[in-house]
């Protein structure tokens, strides 16, 4: 037996070397054991799921949580608690049971008692003490072993030689003293009885369990741990200890918590300390002869149990069995994976096998020392020293791992191979830097597999060629390579593997993934998960019966794992083993159990979950892009170096902090708050490899990064400040990168938004010459204000954070509004401070470097014209006078205040002594201690510095006891203060606060310096560190800095120059690492997510009528005025909505409400290209329209949005801010409508120029240099001609649109209404057309549109329809004769309506206007559905077709629900005004017959169709038609109509003669066959039996000159002839002439003379 190491008490004097090493190993323990208790509090969940200590992670922030650090001194949270673990600051348990005791006083002190908060800080004390006392046991126990190791006369003299009185004796019983240990774990149990060491005697098989031996780095098991007891591999009890706590450890990550397992693991862990804790303490006393033989009782059969248990067979594991004998001879301090045991002896075929010659080719390579390049990749990383790197690599993998699927021919072919190689150098090269060894080794691996596959790749094609060609002979690898190229699968195989993301395998992957998610999330009504039962296979020592019965068991474990791994190929792969595990379950267990009903239930989720993602249909990859072009990637590379290089003017590199990414293990929190993270190296990085196509693509990335940090960092910050200024870099280089657009025009809304975020980031990082932020007092003075002032106001205080947000989203349009909102802030600055503050001061320079610097980029409105610059300085000056003025007065009085006040503390501070007993100097502690000192006194809490006292008395009471009484001066801990606010080095802060304070207090004398001599110079005789400086005075009440201007006190100390004066630097508040460091996102009002653009305010305001106008009464003319589509005022330009989709452009030269509330606007329009009439050949520019010589009225709410139309000389130099330039304009000419040319604007376009106060004007850009606009040929194609017979008027007419002007009256449905005649809209203008009268105006209409007002006044909550109802039942409740007084208004007016009509007649029409109230071919359409193409020459016949029952559009939509209850009636005709203002359905089928009658039929305007370009689907009006004598030839249509059947004198009916020449059919298609075009005259035929459209076809070919006289001569069409008769004698001879001409001609059919 070898020879053991003494023990402990046995050592003599040289034993105390060995002290040290033990004091170490137990800190190491201490922590071990602190971080376990950590992690069981910081994981536990309540019984709803929640984390426990969720409230306590962090400690409030001190920004939004004020009242916490009033209430809370020193402030405790998990995060501190898990900092001093790592950093090894807690020396024993009772230490962190003093932090954790803190934080819950905290949380108690702060909540109320009825809060959650308050009651989980209870429960989690408990939890904390119930963990800590399973965990350590008495703490007293903790600091045994350092008594014991400080003195051995501890010791009982007699043990020590009871135990030293043999050496063999020593030998067994120090063996005891392992078994007693290890029996205690052996035969432990529950209090059922059951041994807890059954699951802890074997570990888990690798083949059941390949995740274990992944997720657990030193797997140990109670085989190895005896095995290692019977070789004698322990040292000390300590290393025994050791392996089963690792053990226990072990069981506890990997198990849920909760599970069996990790309760009897957390069983074991108690019996373990304890029983360790029992055998120290009997090894300092002496041995009983009588527990000797009891602890060998203790032994089964004599037997040792560490004997039994090395005896122990793994199950079927021969790997696993190998791994752990080859473990038991190794030292179990190394870190090792399941990967790494492996034997590299090379396999019989290694020269023959393709696989082993790749392998071996990268596994041989060496550097230019001999060193193999494969050695760090043979093994994984250790877990517990790089646990990030599992987290960033998905899918690990080793040399050692690929070696082993070789050996097991895990790999079908060589490219599965390659994958896995290339998998193994592309993790190395994704977790390391490019700069790194390791990062250009696995290049290089990479490169050189590529050339080694390729060339095998390439000889196996070779050898397989030979091979097909020869049968006889055998295939060889050694052959040379081929002089051709040929093709290389291995490169398709690469790019697939590298395509992952893209490809079908990973959908495949997702999707198998949401189905096993769906199980794994599923549970009951009670809460229950039913997957539980199903995660791992029933153990076959429980359930050996499970294994007979079951032939293929499967559980959840091995399902994900063969979804992680990929194996398998389809989703029907996958459902078939989920429906296998089911199947088992119900196979093995009763029917009516609740693991049966659970599969059933289990199963029933599953295929519900399939049903619902439906048949897999995997997504193509989208196809790359080109790579950008030279030009565009030297600016991209010129874009990226200069916002990479940027130094600012002290030289520092501001991109260095942008290059990497933070690491996730000290920032985790980054990437929770930061969803698109982005570094610049990885910018760089795309880049290189061609990933940006665009300028714009890079400066995203660019932009993305620079608002991340933004984001997660502090207003105030440097790293914020940086980003800001990196951005307007990065912004201005785009600007002198970027080309003008393909059409020349500079983008003015991207400028516009650059100069915006200039501006700001300019005034932003505005410093003074020390390096002072002024922004940092605004920024801290918002923080503070927003919290006291404004916490029960809905909105937060508008601040630089807030407007830097909303000027990234693009919310801002224009410079005033802009500049509107950061005034707001600088004079809300100035507001809440004193006119004496920095805040104030700062403000005032914020605002006048805003002003000096717009003006600079605006160029004193020369390149931006707007109403901001407006306001200058001097305003700025005379505001500032003014509100000095108004609050100076009231500080004085408050300051007066607060003086007394003062002065009343200094008294009641002060020790009211004699006169006499006031002293100059005093000597204390060999201190000389004099009036005007700075001195120490002792803080009156523990481990905080002491305080600071400018002595200003000195006296002494009636005990002799010396006093001083001075103020006190404050470090900055000290003041209450937002954690972002900076402070210099050593500074404090001059108090209003006194004391008397005993002179047995002082401890030091120090210095306070003032600033403007701090840096320059120190006082003699003090050290540096005693030496302070002095900056501010602090109020206490109000809980504010002031500058200090005069330094009061007088220097009793001599300066002396410094060496080198001291650079002013400013560091972080104490605070600022106890508080979030990301801040709180505003809620945000898109609801609909649209950008929600800031305007100007844009008021209505009314003006007086225009010159040569006279306004009726009641009526109001308004220069600016706001509908819902926005605000408009005179001189705009709009876009006029219609029902063909197509917007009119229109000027508004006039706006008025008449006294009904409606709104009008009257202007001129504009011809647009594609409304000019056809044949019309000229050159345009892109964007040219031609004001028209018609204009019109309409209603305002036809406007949609605004546009700009501007003349040639400003559309080349300027442009509107706020209107896209698509929608921007230009007019130089008028088009005559009545002589379809063009005329020359001679005086350009009018200028409107605001005349009141309030009209918004447009912010104008000036372009630096003219642009240069090119015309091009324009044209409508030659197949639009206009037809003969039509003026120009009305081929205008027909291109230009209508706009219609009807608006429904909702109101009106809901009563009863009088019968709905046309009547006219009377307009005030008395020199504008009016429109088409619309419906007369009757009493009622006259009463209500007095009265309305005053009802929806005295009913606010009523609807429109219920106060329709109330009009209609007060005018059924008038008498008669105020009833008669209505019609008789209601008759003038319509009078006056009839005579503004007869004047109006003969003025032209206009594109959006009615036409006249005689309209020729008047044709009614039905837009039911959008879908009905049917036209009516009536609209009664419009209405049956609408109406009728049961082949009606309403009845076949509605008729089956008419009757039901709760049923909606939705109007489907296109264009309905109802649906287009999202009113409700109507609640009854009556309504909505009704509406179709009264708007879509009477209120329709008939359009006017020439029959032959009417629908086929034209229904003929029914009407009876005059009886003529014959055809009619009307030459004006060039038609003849078919005359009615006439009478003869005797009264017998006699059968008209049939025409020859009819009208053409309507939409004639063209047909290139005879027999198809007989087919459609036999349609035409059958279907115009009425000969509308064709005569009888067999009466047309035979009818002669003979046989069918004319009727009457004088009706022929003789304008068909140019030349009359001519040579044909007369004009019936010719007209058959012709006749027979178009036969032969058209149908090629001659006919022979008779």
């Amino acid at each position: 037996m070898p020879k053991r190491k003494k023990l402990s008490g046995d050592e003599g004097s040289d034993g105390r070397s060995d002290a040290s090493d033990g004091k170490k190993r137990r800190k190491l323990d201490i922590s071990e054991q602190l971080q376990e208790i950590y992690d069981s509090i910081r994981n536990h969940k309540t019984s709803d799921g929640r984390v426990l200590c969720e409230n306590f992670i962090r400690a409030p922030k001190r920004r939004s949580f004020a009242d916490y650090y009033e209430v809370v001194s020193t402030p405790m949270d998990m995060i501190r608690v898990q900092q001093k673990i790592k950093m090894d600051e807690y020396e024993d348990v009772d230490q962190m049971t003093q932090d954790i005791d803190l934080m819950v006083t905290n949380a108690k002190s702060y909540y109320k008692k009825e809060s959650p908060e308050y009651m989980d800080a209870i429960a989690f004390w408990n939890l904390y003490v119930e963990v800590r006392n399973e965990m350590v046991g008495d703490a007293s126990k903790q600091d045994f072993d350092d008594t014991s190791n400080q003195s051995h006369s501890a010791f009982d003299v007699d043990a020590i030689d009871a135990l030293s009185n043999s050496e063999s004796e020593t030998a067994i019983e120090y063996d005891s003293l392992y078994e007693e240990l290890f029996s205690a774990v052996m035969t432990a149990t529950t209090d059922e009885g059951r041994p807890l060491s059954t699951m802890f005697e074997l570990l888990p098989q690798k083949a059941t369990y390949p995740d274990y031996y992944t997720i657990v780095s030193e797997p140990i098991d109670l085989k190895t741990i005896g095995t290692k007891i019977q070789n004698n591999s322990y040292i000390c009890l300590n290393d025994l200890e050791k392996d089963l706590l690792q053990m226990v450890r072990n069981a506890k990550l990997y198990n849920e918590p909760g599970s069996q397992i990790y309760k009897d693991a957390n069983t074991l862990r108690k019996v373990i300390i304890g029983k360790k804790s029992d055998i120290e303490l009997k090894k300092c006393q002496p041995i009983k002869t009588s527990e000797r033989i009891r602890a060998k009782r203790l032994l089964p059969m004599g037997q040792k149990w560490s004997a039994i248990t090395a005896a122990l067979k793994h199950e079927n594991d021969p790997e696993l069995e190998t791994s752990i004998q080859s473990a038991n001879t190794s030292t179990f301090g190394d870190e090792t994976t399941n990967d790494d045991v492996t034997n590299f002896s090379d396999p019989e075929d290694a020269d023959t096998n393709p696989q082993w010659q790749l392998f071996e080719a990268i596994r041989s390579q060496t550097n230019a020392q001999g060193i193999a390049l494969s050695d760090p990749f043979m093994r994984l990383p250790s877990r517990r020293f790089y646990p990030d790197y599992y987290k960033e690599i998905k899918h690990p993998i080793s040399l050692a791992k690929i070696r082993a699927k070789i050996k097991t021919g895990a790999y079908d072919n060589i490219s599965n191979l390659v994958e896995d190689l290339s998998l193994t150098f592309e993790n190395a090269m994704k977790y390391n830097r490019p700069d790194s060894k390791i990062f250009k080794d696995a290049l290089k691996l990479k490169k050189t597999l590529q050339l080694k596959a390729q060339e095998i790749l390439n000889i196996s094609l070779k050898d397989s060629d030979d091979s097909e060609s020869d049968d006889d002979s055998k295939s060889s690898f050694a052959g040379k390579r081929p002089k051709h190229k040929t093709s290389n699968p291995l490169t398709h195989e690469l790019k697939k593997a590298r395509r992952s993301q893209l490809d079908v395998d990973s959908q495949l992957k997702k999707r198998m993934r949401v189905l096993y998610k769906t199980l794994i999330d599923y549970t009951d009504e009670s809460s229950r998960s039913l997957i539980l039962l199903f995660m791992e296979k029933p153990s076959k020592k429980a359930y050996p019966d499970y294994y007979d019965i079951i032939a293929n068991p499967i559980d959840m474990k091995t399902i994900e794992t063969n979804i992680k791994w990929e194996r398998y190929p389809n989703e029907e792969s996958l459902i078939t083993d989920f429906k296998l595990m089911f199947s088992n379950c119900k196979q093995y267990n009763e029917d009516n159990s609740q693991i049966y009903k659970d599969a059933v239930a289990l199963e029933n989720v599953l295929m519900d979950k399939v049903r619902e993602l439906g048949p897999f249909q995997p997504i193509k990859p989208k196809k790359t892009k080109g790579r950008a072009s030279n030009v565009t990637q030297q600016k991209m590379r010129t874009l990226y170096n200069t916002v990479k290089d940027y130094t600012d003017a002290k030289g520092r590199q501001l991109s260095t902090i942008f290059m990497k990414l933070p690491s996730k293990t000290e920032l985790p929190e980054y990437y929770e708050v930061i969803k698109k993270p982005v570094g610049l190296e990885k910018i760089g990085v795309r880049l290189k490899n061609g990933v940006y196509d665009t300028l714009e693509d890079l400066l995203s990335d660019m932009i993305l990064m620079l608002d991340n940090a933004c984001k997660y960092n502090e207003p105030d910050s440097q790293i914020y400040k940086d980003a800001l200024t990196l951005q307007q870099i990065a912004l201005q280089t785009k600007i002198d990168l970027m080309d003008d657009s393909d059409t020349g025009i500079p983008d003015v809304k991207a400028i516009i938004q650059e100069l915006l975020t200039n501006l700001f980031i300019s005034v932003y990082n505005h410093q003074d010459e020390e390096g002072r932020c002024f922004s940092d007092s605004i920024i801290e003075l918002s923080e503070t204000d927003s919290k006291t002032t404004d916490q029960s106001s809905e909105t937060k205080p508008l601040n630089m954070d807030i407007i830097k947000r909303n000027l990234d989203k693009g919310r801002y349009k224009r410079l005033d509004r802009f500049q509107k909102d950061m005034f707001e802030v600088f004079e809300r600055a100035r507001r809440v401070s004193r006119t004496d503050s920095q805040a104030f001061e700062d403000s005032i320079e914020l605002q006048t470097y805003f002003i000096y610097l717009r003006n600079e980029l605006c160029r004193h409105g020369d390149t931006l014209q707007s109403a901001a610059l407006q306001y200058t300085e001097e305003v700025l000056i005379a505001d500032i006078d003014s509100l000095k003025r108004e609050k100076i007065p009231k500080e004085q009085s408050l300051e007066d205040s607060s003086k007394s006040d003062e002065k009343e503390a200094e008294e009641s501070a002060m020790v009211v002594e004699p006169s006499d007993n006031t002293e100059n100097e005093v000597v204390f502690n060999d201190l000389n201690i004099k009036i005007g000192d700075f001195v120490y006194i002792e803080p009156r809490e523990k481990n905080i510095e002491p305080h600071i006292i400018h002595i200003e008395k000195l006296s002494k009471d009636e005990s002799g006891e010396h006093w001083i009484y001075g103020r006190w001066f404050f470090r900055p801990f000290e003041t209450f203060h937002i954690a972002s606010k900076k402070f210099l080095e050593k500074e404090v802060f001059k108090s209003d606060s006194f004391n008397s304070t005993p002179m047995s207090q002082v401890v030091g004398k120090c210095h306070v310096m003032f600033v403007k001599d701090y840096f320059r110079s120190k006082p003699q005789d003090f050290e540096d560190k005693d030496v302070y400086v002095c900056e501010s005075r602090y109020f206490t009440r109000a809980k504010t800095f002031k500058k200090i201007k005069v330094w009061p006190f007088l220097q009793n100390i001599a300066l002396i120059p410094r060496e080198t004066p001291l650079p002013m630097i400013r560091i972080p508040s104490v605070f600022k690492g106890q508080t979030d460091r990301v801040k709180a996102e505003p809620e945000e009002e898109e609801d609909d997510g649209a950008l929600k653009v800031f305007d100007i305010e844009r008021p209505s305001i009314e003006c007086d009528p225009p010159e040569g106008v006279v306004a009726e009464e009641g009526v109001v003319f308004y220069e600016q005025y706001s509908i819902p589509s926005g605000s408009y005022k005179l001189g705009d330009c709009c876009y006029v909505r219609t029902d063909t989709g197509r917007n009119l452009i229109c000027r508004i030269d006039r706006m008025w409400v008449d006294k009904e509330g409606m709104c009008f606007f009257h202007g001129p329009w504009f011809v647009q290209q594609p409304e000019l009439p056809p044949l019309l050949y000229k050159s345009f520019y892109l964007q040219e329209v031609f004001l028209s010589s018609i204009e019109d009225t309409n209603p305002l709410l036809s406007i949609c949005e605004r546009c700009a139309v501007i003349e040639y000389k400003d559309y080349i130099t300027r442009r509107p801010t706020e209107i896209p330039e698509k929608d921007t304009y230009v007019c130089e000419s008028r088009y005559l409508e009545h002589e379809k040319k063009f005329q020359k604007l001679t005086k350009g376009l009018p200028k409107f120029v605001a005349t009141r106060a309030g009209v918004v004007d447009d912010e104008i850009y000036y372009f630096r240099k003219p642009l240069v606009l090119q015309k091009i040929e324009t044209g409508v194609p030659t197949g639009a001609v206009a037809r003969k017979g039509q003026t120009s008027f009305d081929t205008s007419m027909a291109i230009i649109e209508r706009v219609s002007t009807e608006i429904e009256t909702e109101g009106l449905n809901e009563t009863p209404i009088p019968p709905v005649v046309e009547h006219s809209i009377p307009t005030p203008v008395t020199s504008v057309k009016k429109r088409l009268p619309k419906r007369l105006v009757t009493g009622y209409i006259v009463f209500a549109s007095e009265v309305r007002k005053s009802v929806v006044q005295a009913n606010p909550e009523c609807s429109f329809g219920d106060v329709s109802r109330i009009i209609g039942t007060e005018w059924k409740n008038l008498p008669p004769n105020q009833k008669s007084e209505y019609e008789q208004k209601a008759q003038r007016q319509n009078e006056a309506t009839a005579q503004e009509v007869a004047a109006a007649e003969s003025m032209p029409h206009s594109p959006a206007s009615a036409s006249s109230s005689v309209i020729e071919n008047a044709v009614y359409e039905c837009h039911w559905e959008n879908r009905c193409d049917f036209q009516f020459e009536e609209s009664s016949d419009l209405l049956d077709h609408l109406i009728s029952e049961p082949n009606g559009h309403v009845w076949q939509s509605y008729g089956e629900n008419k009757d039901k209850e709760g049923a909606e009636f939705q109007c489907l005709f296109h264009g309905c005004g109802r649906v287009k203002k999202g009113a409700a359905p109507f609640p009854s089928f009556q309504r909505l017959v009704r509406h179709c009658k009264e708007i879509h039929v009477s209120k329709q305007t008939p359009k006017s169709i020439a029959p032959e370009n009417r629908n086929k689907n034209c229904v003929q009006s029914r009407k009876t038609v005059a009886p003529v004598a014959s055809a009619v030839l009307t030459a004006s249509t060039s038609t003849v109509q078919q005359s009615a059947p006439q009478l003869t004198s005797t009264g017998v009916q006699v059968k008209p003669i049939e025409p020859i020449f009819v009208a053409t059919p309507p939409r004639t298609n063209r047909l290139l066959h005879t027999h198809t075009y007989m087919k459609y005259i036999e349609k035409l035929s059958a279907e115009g039996k009425d000969g509308r459209h064709i005569s009888n076809w067999e009466t047309q070919l035979t009818a002669t000159q003979d046989n069918t006289p004319p009727q009457d001569v004088n009706r022929l069409p003789t304008h068909w002839l140019a030349n009359g008769a001519g040579n044909h004698g007369n004009v019936v001879n010719a007209l058959w002439a012709l006749r027979n001409f178009m036969t032969r001609d058209a149908l090629n059919l001659s006919f022979a003379n008779n």
